[in-house]
């Protein structure tokens, strides 16, 4: 449990690190180096602890656990505040309930319903929240392409701990060496394909805007060895030691403090026009993702 909760303190800065210090960094570029840090810091590790384990199917679960994940999810941020991204991110224990749920046959059908009535609400309340007139078109698009991250984030998160239940020999420092250098391979892909084609259309371009400076390092060494890094194993550690309802749950610890990091430190607002109608829809909208999480919650714990 403390694992999970240092986790979550953890990520609840990086959104807004991403969107104001790395703002400009295409997102693919972002996760392929973040990734690569933290693979290479893992795969050090691995290497001393000589454990071997299914480094395939490990590798395939961070290709998508992190290295597709990242991509979908740094590709919001053209659409989104950071407050809006930490806050979609919300849906996360319901896509875990839903895969859990789907191994998990026996009780399947009740938690599959109470999980997609969280979904309407979560939904509804995400449309509150981006429902400004001249902004509108940006919703789908942001919103959707947080939802195929938390997919990904989800489907790792269950994985994991069924891969590793039958491996207790197998420590976490070793599986996530693995995890990581699926994950960079995934984003290499993205990231050279972007490249190519910016390049092939302009390549002066496409070189000075995968340039980085100082201060952009600098993030990028948090996002990839403490955040991506120290931060994903405290998580998946933790992942190994609760029951799914408890995972589900704490997924979404990290939404409030996130969204409070962002205004408080990074100076995002809630609304444009700050009237206070928009504010207090904005309001109402957080509030229903928040009654979602609850809704979820209850699921996780009638299934235990």
């Amino acid at each position: 449990m403390l694992a999970l909760l240092a986790a979550t303190l953890i990520w609840s800065f990086s959104f807004g690190i991403i969107k104001q210090v790395l703002a400009g960094v295409p997102g693919e570029w972002i996760a392929f180096l973040r990734l690569a840090l933290a693979a290479s810091f893992f795969l050090l590790i691995a290497a001393r602890l000589g454990q071997g384990g299914p480094r395939l199917r490990l590798g395939a679960i961070g290709g998508v656990q992190f290295g597709l994940m990242y991509v979908l999810y740094l590709k919001s941020y053209e659409w989104l505040m950071a407050w809006e991204v930490a806050l979609f991110t919300a849906f996360t224990p319901i896509w875990v309930l839903l895969f859990e749920a789907r191994w998990r046959k026996g009780s399947a059908p009740q938690v599959a319903h109470i999980a997609w009535l969280a979904v309407a609400i979560c939904v509804l309340g995400a449309w509150l929240i981006r429902a400004d007139e001249v902004d509108l078109p940006r919703f789908g698009e942001g919103f959707f392409w947080v939802q195929a991250a938390n997919l990904c984030f989800a489907f790792g998160q269950v994985a994991y701990r069924r891969i590793l239940v039958d491996r207790p020999d197998v420590q976490d420092a070793s599986a996530h060496a693995w995890m990581f250098l699926g994950g960079t391979l995934v984003a290499g892909i993205f990231a050279g394909w972007r490249f190519l084609v910016g390049f092939l259309n302009s390549p002066i371009h496409a070189i000075e805007s995968f340039a980085i400076d100082l201060q952009q390092m600098a993030a990028l060494v948090y996002l990839g060895l403490v955040a991506a890094g120290f931060g994903f194993l405290l998580w998946n550690a933790g992942a190994r030691q609760v029951s799914a309802g408890v995972l589900a749950t704490m997924n979404n610890l990290k939404v409030p403090g996130a969204v409070l990091i962002s205004l408080l430190f990074f100076g995002e607002s809630l609304s444009v026009s700050g009237s206070s109608g928009e504010v207090a829809r904005k309001w109402i909208g957080m509030a229903l993702v928040l009654a979602a999480v609850l809704v979820a919650g209850f699921a996780a714990r009638s299934r235990r």
